[in-house]
């Protein structure tokens, strides 16, 4: 599952301030994480799982996947440095 399926099944289909509601979630923070601007900590972690009823250990390698992709390094050049 990725990070985008994993938010869409916690969504369950409901607008995001239904489902910010429904999880005691900020709606902005629920937001966030639906534009994949954020990740989410582990308590919110645990209540998207619960509300994409999947498991724990499922979320956290579905999450630790999510922050090693966004973490790859950059390969930057000489180019525009002075020596």
């Amino acid at each position: 599952m990725t990070y985008k399926e994993f938010i869409e099944r916690a969504l369950g289909g409901r607008s995001v301030n239904k489902a910010a509601l429904d999880m005691g979630i900020s709606q902005t923070l629920l937001n966030k994480y639906k534009l994949g601007l954020n990740l989410p900590g582990f308590m919110n972690a645990l209540i998207l799982a619960k509300a994409a009823r999947i498991s724990r250990d499922e979320v956290l390698c579905m999450l630790a996947r999510e922050e090693a992709t966004r973490k790859r390094p950059i390969r930057s050049g000489k180019a525009g440095f002075a020596q």
